[in-house]
C-alpha cells in the first residue's frame, strides 16, 4: 500500500534485484556487491569479485545467478558465491533460466550463451549490438537490445522481429503469453501470442 525506505549495509549503485518464493532475495550492483534479505534486515555477502552485477536471476535461495562486467558470472549456492569460468570476456547484462541446468545469458556486442547444466554452448550472435535482457516464453528464448529489436532463439537460429520503436529495451518479463519490454524514452512494448 506504500513505498518506505531500508536500510542497506552498501552506499553504492545497486542494479537488479530478484525475490525467492520463500521471501528471501538478492540484489546486485557496483564493486561486486550482492546483498542477502533474510526477512527482516539486508546483509552484505561475499562475492570475491569486484565487477559490477548487473543482473541476477535464480530458481531458488540455494541457486542464484549473477552477471556483469568483464565476462563475470557468478552462482550462489545459498551460502557462498562462486565464480563460473565462462567462454566470453564481454560485458552480461542479462541472465535467466528454466532450471540450473537451462541457463541464458546475454551481453555486449551480441554474447548469448546457454548453460545446459554440464558445459556452455556459445549461440551464433543476433546481432553486433548489447542484448540487454533475456528471457524464455515455452520452448523459445526472446532476448531484446539496442534500436527496439528482438529476437528470438528457437533451438537453432535466431530471428529478429521489429517492435516499432527505435530505441534501447532494457528489461524483458513475459506476460500472458507473450512478453513485456521496456527501455528509453519511457518505452513500454508488448508481443501478442
Amino acid at each position: 500500500s506504500s513505498w518506505h525506505r531500508e536500510a542497506s549495509p552498501y552506499n553504492g549503485l545497486l542494479r537488479a534485484v530478484w525475490w525467492s518464493p520463500d521471501n528471501r532475495a538478492i540484489i546486485v550492483g557496483n564493486e561486486g556487491t550482492a546483498l542477502a534479505w533474510d526477512g527482516a534486515a539486508w546483509h552484505a555477502t561475499t562475492t570475491h569479485s569486484k565487477a559490477f552485477l548487473r543482473h541476477v536471476w535464480g530458481t531458488e535461495w540455494a541457486d542464484v545467478w549473477a552477471v556483469g562486467d568483464s565476462g563475470t558470472v557468478l552462482r550462489y549456492d545459498g551460502s557462498a558465491w562462486h565464480t563460473l569460468d565462462v567462454p566470453t570476456t564481454q560485458l552480461l547484462r542479462g541472465v535467466w533460466g528454466r532450471t540450473p541446468r537451462d541457463v541464458w545469458i546475454v551481453g555486449d556486442s551480441g554474447t548469448a550463451l546457454h548453460w545446459d547444466g554440464r558445459a556452455w554452448q556459445t549461440l551464433p550472435k543476433p546481432s553486433t549490438n548489447a542484448l540487454r535482457a533475456v528471457h524464455g516464453i515455452g520452448s523459445d528464448i526472446y532476448a531484446v537490445g539496442g534500436n527496439g529489436a528482438a529476437w528470438k532463439w528457437n533451438g537453432t537460429t535466431w530471428s529478429e522481429f521489429d517492435t516499432g520503436l527505435p530505441i534501447l529495451l532494457i528489461g524483458m518479463d513475459v506476460v500472458g503469453g507473450g512478453f513485456i519490454a521496456v527501455g528509453e524514452l519511457s518505452a513500454i512494448v508488448q508481443s501478442k501470442p
